[in-house]
């Protein structure tokens, strides 16, 4: 075995017995390597993708789940992207501006779930001042807000009879 991986894991090592057998956690993301030539100019939304999460990828495919990781790394660098829009270029005004990113889980066509989980506040307009949340704050944060709840949904409103 490579000496750098033997230093990394030491105790792992020194339970490994003469049987061959899996190495599992001693494939860490310092294990792997990903060459490729990617178009960080380029707007296409493959391309944003793809430069956006490259970097990432030994952390992605040593992941436990690496489905799950790489959504969110590609929610935190867009929720990143979008904040340091509003803070340096964004003429917002004196408006207030909240951002919420998070996970949408699709249970079925009919019901899914949102998880939020960067957050993003700016009281009028005033860059310097913005707020950032973490999930745990955020979930506080909106749950602590009344929730407007119309008599009639958007069909009835609009005068749309369903079956």
């Amino acid at each position: 075995m490579h000496p750098g991986v033997a230093s990394r894991y030491p105790q792992v090592i020194a339970g490994l017995g003469s049987a061959p057998q899996p190495i599992g956690v001693l494939l860490d993301a310092q294990a792997f390597s990903f060459i490729k030539r990617v178009n960080h100019e380029s707007l296409e939304p493959r391309h944003m993708l793809e430069s956006s999460v490259f970097a990432y990828m030994p952390e992605v495919v040593t992941s436990q789940h690496p489905h799950r990781r790489l959504c969110d790394i590609t929610t935190w660098r867009q929720f990143h992207r979008l904040a340091a829009y509003l803070t340096d270029s964004f003429d917002s005004g004196d408006r207030n501006i909240l951002v919420v990113a998070g996970l949408t889980l699709d249970h079925s066509v009919k019901h899914n779930t949102f998880i939020p989980q960067f957050g993003f506040w700016m009281e009028q307009g005033r860059a310097l001042h913005a707020r950032y949340f973490s999930p745990t704050d955020l979930n506080s944060l909106l749950a602590g807000q009344p929730v407007y709840r119309p008599a009639q949904t958007f069909l009835q409103y609009a005068g749309v009879s369903h079956p």
